[in-house]
């Protein structure tokens, strides 16, 4: 993509600390310390054997923060539209999607959920390009691979996918042919939490490998040493 289509504005990747309501923390932190709890009785048992479980657990915490973060994230929309420009914003969790589609359904918002067919996929691609809506919600599954979104210049991720290739595809949403003004992406993080050590290594592995925008290099996770790292 930088070698074949210089023609694009700049690309601007911003990691955000979400500031978080304290009963938003309580309930991040009791969720954590229960899972903590489970997960270190089966291990004491021999019960885990192997890192699918770790796996569950890890999204569960990952759904906890992420909506530990939906006031944030819809504060940070508004103060964009504040400024008077539409938003792409990208969760992997379909809960946190209903909540954030409930507080900026004012501004209007273009929704692409997964049950929707072709032509009513279209229909909703075509509002937001439009300027019909200003908001466009969806989460990577659904909208991050083969989409056009250069009504905005901003994403806005609350949460990420676990390979460098799906986040790049979802910011490519809006930094594509078409686009003329510099894009800016603002990855969301919940402080000292589960979304810091994802990062990490996200951004490790992307700026390790040569990784384009298809489904290459596909990373394998120590679904085990990052629940253990993050349940000290």
């Amino acid at each position: 993509k930088k070698d074949n289509l210089t023609e694009l504005p700049p690309f601007t990747r911003v990691l955000k600390e979400a500031d978080i309501s304290p009963d938003a923390a309580r309930l991040y932190r009791t969720t954590l310390n229960r899972l903590k709890s489970e997960y270190q009785a089966r291990v004491r048992s021999g019960a885990v054997h192997t890192g699918g479980e770790a796996l569950v657990l890890l999204n569960q915490l990952r759904q906890a923060a992420s909506l530990a973060k939906v006031d944030f994230a819809a504060s940070l929309v508004e103060d964009i539209l504040d400024q008077g420009s539409a938003v792409v914003v990208f969760s992997e969790f379909v809960e946190t999607c209903k909540l954030l589609y409930a507080k900026l359904r004012e501004y209007g918002v273009s929704w692409l959920k997964s049950e929707l067919h072709a032509a009513q996929r279209a229909e909703v691609i075509r509002h937001f390009q439009a300027g019909e809506t200003r908001v466009f919600l969806a989460t990577s599954g659904t909208g991050g691979v083969g989409v056009t979104l250069t009504a905005s210049n901003y994403a806005v991720i609350v949460d990420r996918a676990w390979t460098p290739g799906e986040l790049i595809q979802s910011e490519s949403r809006i930094h594509r042919i078409g686009q003329t003004v510099p894009c800016t992406s603002i990855l969301i993080q919940y402080p000292g939490g589960v979304d810091e050590k994802i990062d990490g290594i996200i951004l490790a592995k992307a700026a390790n490998i040569n990784l384009a925008l298809g489904e290459d290099n596909v990373i394998q996770w120590d679904y085990e040493g990052l629940l253990a790292d993050l349940l000290k």
